[in-house]
């Protein structure tokens, strides 16, 4: 509900939400539009919330995107620049809340020295936002506990699946010790085998030599007896 320009992206939806937060994106419109002493142009209303992407995918501009003018045009130590930013995020969860807010506002006037009226009411609605935002940062940090306490859960998983793996290789490597032995005893046996056919070659190779010496002798004994078989056949024609 209300002019575009004070809107927020999430409330042009069909499901949109009406809470605070949409209340504190306005907020930060009208604290844009005092500090620059002109309302939001409305050249806003025709500018695209969304960019083309290469991929084709579609992106939402960042509001303060869409506002840069304004906001570049206040001094980088504006006391009101951080919150206006905040306030005009286009993820609703990090906006302040309005108790947020309140005490935010407070401690810049303090800093500043800015008079503001004590009252009882006053103080009331100040301790009663301070307790609203300690409960709110309470819950934060049960959040963040649990968000601890669950990846503390998934670490321990993934020690376990490691320490698993880790036997496993252990094993593994037992496994691989015991097969490299057995290749080391085979190949000592193989070694032995070489050895043994070696040796019987070297005899047989002897064996060879010592056939061939005595073909080579009886070779020469018959070569004498047929010289004794000529001699005696020269002598029987001479008889």
């Amino acid at each position: 509900p209300g002019t575009l320009v004070y809107m927020p992206l999430e409330a042009m939806s069909e499901s949109a939400k009406y809470d605070q937060s949409l209340d504190m994106f306005s907020c930060g419109v009208l604290f844009l539009a005092t500090l620059r002493r002109k309302g939001p142009s409305g050249q806003l209303m025709a500018m695209e919330r969304y960019e083309r992407l290469a991929d084709g995918s579609r992106r939402e501009i960042p509001e303060i995107e869409r506002r840069k003018d304004d906001y570049d045009a206040l001094a980088a130590d504006h006391p009101l620049k951080n919150i206006i930013r905040r306030c005009l995020e286009n993820d609703k969860r990090l906006r302040p809340t309005a108790a947020q807010l309140h005490v935010e506002l407070l401690g810049i006037a303090e800093r500043l020295g800015i008079p503001h009226q004590e009252n009882k009411d006053h103080t009331a609605c100040f301790l009663a936002a301070k307790e609203l935002l300690l409960s709110q940062n309470q819950e934060r940090l049960r959040e963040k506990d649990a968000a601890i306490a669950e990846r503390d859960r998934r670490l321990t998983e993934k020690d376990q699946i490691i320490a698993d793996k880790e036997w496993q290789l252990t094993e593994n490597e037992g496994l691989l010790a015991e097969k490299d032995q057995q290749l080391s005893e085979k190949d000592e046996q193989l070694a032995d085998n070489e050895r043994q056919l070696s040796e019987r070659d070297r005899r047989l190779s002897e064996k060879d030599k010592q056939l061939a010496d005595k073909e080579q002798q009886l070779s020469e004994r018959d070569r004498r007896l047929s010289e004794k078989d000529k001699q005696l056949a020269d002598k029987e024609r001479q008889l």
